[in-house]
């Protein structure tokens, strides 16, 4: 993207930068490759969406610090910023029972573990409350980024 469409682009759409970070990026476009990207700038709009990612000396990082209101944040020598992990299928009843039943077969933990706990948050909307809380508090502390998580049968207590 050159510094002109940098430009246009925040013209036509009138989105601009609210937050700049300089860091290094760290992240594996593919299976067994690893890259790691220095000094870049990531531009951020005010809903938290990233708008551009570019080296920190090029011609649209220039760009996008010229029409910045504040100046970036520059991550310390040894940080750096992965990307987020997304969870596509996850049932958050489970949570409760977390790490236990690994040596039984799928259907006798289902039976001994799963059923069990789904309808204990089906009976409970205040320990639903809290353990989807807490399981949220889990999810983002270990760097889950986004869910399609599934919940009980009862609408309260999904």
């Amino acid at each position: 993207m050159s510094s002109n469409s940098v430009s246009k682009l925040t013209e036509q759409t009138g989105v601009r930068s609210e937050f700049n970070i300089i860091a290094t990026l760290v992240q594996t476009p593919k299976l067994r490759q690893l890259e790691i990207l220095h000094n870049q700038l990531i531009s951020i709009d005010a809903k938290g969406f990233i708008l551009s990612i570019h080296p920190e000396d090029s011609p649209e990082a220039k760009v996008v610090l010229s029409q910045s209101t504040q100046p970036p944040v520059k991550l310390p020598e040894g940080a750096f910023l992965t990307p987020t992990f997304v969870d596509l299928h996850f049932h958050a009843p489970q949570f409760l029972y977390l790490g236990t039943g690994l040596h039984l077969p799928l259907m006798q933990w289902l039976d001994q573990y799963a059923y069990k706990a789904e309808e204990g948050l089906d009976a409970d909307p205040d320990l639903a409350e809290k353990c989807y809380a807490r399981l949220a508090e889990r999810l983002i502390e270990a760097g889950t980024g986004a869910v399609l998580a599934f919940g009980t049968i009862k609408a309260e207590t999904k």
